[in-house]
């Protein structure tokens, strides 16, 4: 059985930080000079396609950022 990432040779990494959350993940993908960024939406929070942090990465415009509803 294969894992995630094995067979795509996809790297990834999992952090935890205080804060704001589009400075902070801006922050760590500069770090890492992330090829691309994944973000989740959250409905509850009133953003049913976009959330405020996915529209303040794509507006930074430094990286790809796919938005996963």
């Amino acid at each position: 059985m294969l894992r995630f990432g094995e067979q795509e040779h996809v790297s990834w990494e999992f952090r935890t930080f205080r804060g704001d959350p589009a400075t902070g993940l801006a922050a760590v993908a500069d770090e890492l000079r992330a090829d691309a960024i994944v973000v989740g939406t959250s409905e509850r929070a009133g953003h049913r396609i976009f959330g405020s942090v996915a529209v303040r990465l794509v507006k930074l415009g430094r990286w790809p950022v796919t938005v996963v509803p």
